[in-house]
């Protein structure tokens, strides 16, 4: 008597988009995508199609913060779409811990370039071509710094930690308990906000902000210009003719000025951090 063998099919490998540093950095493309596109392509079409109306700035700014509103929601639920029901464990945890790499790896190679910068403009390394030279040594070192992040991101190791990290519920929105330290966290949210609220007043009432540039960014290295509004006792220096000797002489380096350039415009190809080399021995 013949008897029917049933054959369970196989468990197959995971494939490449299941594999948890894959999606995480994924999701980190995307989320770095939407803030570009919200803060950076909206503003930039926006404010050239508006200007050519020749329509009020304040009612310009209006609709644009009403479409930035209404793209945020897009790619909202665009990305909720993407991750599905069903996630890979560890995801959104993924997400957040890349985040935060990508801000420490720019942090990092910003500061190293500030040393480099030092180097080049002070110090005068590799002479006429330093700020050639600067740049390379500044991205080779922001490649290190991306390779090694990858690697460790995708240790088992660190998978493992992102799945124990997302299971203690940081990065839901369901309770668990949801009376239980209730009055501590009320405390610790109270905590945070006055701590923030004095560290803010703190900074109004001392000026540090007015000191600080107008924007919070991150200058790329050796692309920088620096506007000289006060040029002091360099000035009477400037407007002298060409054909005088003077008791000093213009820079002839990175922060050269040409004698017809306007006092009131003259500005040195800089990095925005060493505008302070810009002033003359």
């Amino acid at each position: 008597m013949a008897v029917a063998v049933k054959h369970s099919p196989g468990v197959g490998s995971p494939g490449l988009l299941d594999r948890l540093p894959v999606v995480s950095l994924a999701g980190v493309v995307y989320v770095l995508g939407s803030l570009g596109i919200l803060f950076r392509l909206i503003p930039s079409l926006w404010w050239s199609a508006w200007e050519s109306t020749g329509g009020s700035p304040f009612v310009g700014g209006s609709l644009l913060g009403v479409l930035m509103l209404v793209a945020a929601g897009g790619l909202v639920v665009l990305g909720t779409r993407l991750l599905g029901a069903r996630t890979t464990p560890g995801l959104r945890a993924g997400i957040f811990v890349g985040l935060l790499g990508v801000l420490v790896i720019l942090l990092l190679a910003r500061w190293a370039s500030l040393w480099i910068e030092h180097w080049v403009y002070d110090e005068g390394w590799f002479g006429v071509s330093g700020p050639l030279a600067g740049a390379l040594l500044t991205a080779a070192f922001g490649l290190v710094l991306v390779i090694v992040g990858i690697r460790l991101f995708a240790l088992r190791a660190t998978q493992k930690a992102l799945v124990e990290l997302e299971q203690q519920g940081w990065f839901h929105a369901t309770f668990f308990k949801r009376q239980q330290g209730l009055k501590v966290r009320r405390g610790t949210i109270v905590g945070l906000l006055l701590i923030s609220g004095a560290g803010i007043w703190t900074l109004m009432s001392h000026g540090s902000l007015r000191r600080g540039p107008q924007d919070w960014q991150l200058a790329v290295p050796f692309t920088g210009r620096v506007t000289i509004t006060d040029e002091g006792d360099a000035g009477r220096i400037l407007d002298e003719p060409s054909g005088r000797t003077a008791s000093r002489t213009p820079p002839t380096g990175p922060w050269s000025v040409p004698r017809e350039t306007p006092r009131s415009s003259r500005t040195w190809s800089a990095s925005g951090s060493h505008a302070r080399s810009s002033r003359w021995r």
